[in-house]
């Protein structure tokens, strides 16, 4: 089948319009995570800056503007949304905003590069009493070790302090129950055989604990 000059042209057409469609969608998912990573309720984004971080051209009172407008007050994460004559300005909804501040704290794993001795890894929503992590790096683990402690060690550290029970860490995303169960396992609170696939070979169980503790679960 040979296409004729109009069928091409449609052709170009359609996919130029697929094209700014994608880029509108692409620079509204920019303009959302802007204001969510600002940690701030409310954010401006001025037009200058849209053109400058995803080369869409917005000028007020023009169709692109109207066309983003449009799609922003579409989105479930604002609560408000005005285009001034120089910028857009957003109102992100206080939790969606709480989880861009959560997104932009480091994981557990982030802070290994460094020695921890004697830490106490508190859960930030459920009060349990820690046991003491003697010491905690990079060359702690195993790669086994590793790898089945996964969730601990992508769990978000939200501040770490002196508290009550010496060195703190408060950390975030991960059930209660699997840390708790890490944090007693570097403590010796396993079976022999876990204990040696989960820990380096150059680290040793705390030294007042006995056989009996390397054997038994936390209750």
């Amino acid at each position: 089948m040979i296409k004729t000059g109009q069928e091409n042209q449609a052709q170009r057409e359609y996919l130029a319009l697929r094209s700014l469609s994608k880029n509108l969608a692409d620079c509204v998912e920019h303009i959302i995570e802007t204001a969510m990573e600002s940690g701030q309720a409310a954010h401006d984004i001025s037009y200058e800056q849209v053109r400058e971080e995803t080369s869409i051209n917005v000028e007020f009172n023009d169709a692109i503007l109207s066309v983003l407008h449009e799609m922003l007050l579409e989105r479930p994460e604002l609560s408000a949304l005005e285009a001034t004559e120089t910028a857009f300005h957003l109102e992100v909804i206080q939790q969606q905003n709480s989880r861009a501040e959560e997104r932009s704290l480091p994981r557990l794993r982030d802070l290994l590069g460094c020695e921890w001795k004697d830490l106490h890894l508190i859960h930030d929503e459920v009060d349990q009493v820690p046991a003491t992590i003697v010491e905690l790096s990079n060359a702690t683990l195993t790669e086994f070790g590793k790898t089945d402690w996964a969730d601990i060690l992508d769990a978000k550290v939200k501040q770490i302090y002196v508290g009550l029970y010496g060195l703190q860490m408060d950390v975030t995303g991960v059930k209660a129950s699997r840390l708790e169960k890490f944090s007693y396992m570097l403590a010796g609170y396993c079976s022999i055989e876990e204990y040696e696939m989960w820990v380096a070979e150059e680290r040793e169980p705390d030294q007042g604990l006995s056989n009996l503790a390397l054997n038994k679960q936390p209750q």
